[in-house]
């Protein structure tokens, strides 16, 4: 289940990876083993491929300096961590906010 969640991979597929190992499943066990448990299995793996703090520093980075998507996957090959561009785009959507407001409020406030 965590092949087909995870890499987006067909049920056959999945039943050919783990024939390789030598584990016999049917394509038909693996989706009902994805429509009993998938979208809790999901979740749970999607929500943990990335540290919180990888994912705030490139929407950050995305952010403040006004990057392209591709600048920052760029900037996390440097450090060593492959995202792509895709995944920093959907980061950006859906933390964008998130981070913009945690940035107002560590500023210092503005001497006049």
């Amino acid at each position: 289940m965590w092949l087909y969640s995870r890499f987006l991979l067909s049920y056959r597929d999945v039943e050919e990876l783990l024939a390789e190992r030598g584990i016999t499943v049917s394509y038909e066990t693996i989706r009902r083993w994805c429509q009993k448990f998938g979208q809790i299995f999901a979740d749970g793996v999607r929500r943990h491929r990335f540290p919180g703090e990888v994912i705030s520093h490139a929407v950050w980075l995305y952010s403040r300096f006004l990057l392209r998507y591709r600048d920052v996957e760029e900037l996390l090959a440097e450090r060593g961590i492959a995202a792509r561009d895709e995944t920093i785009h959907r980061w950006c959507r859906t933390f964008g906010q998130t981070v913009a407001d945690g940035a107002r409020r560590r500023r210092a406030p503005s001497a006049r």
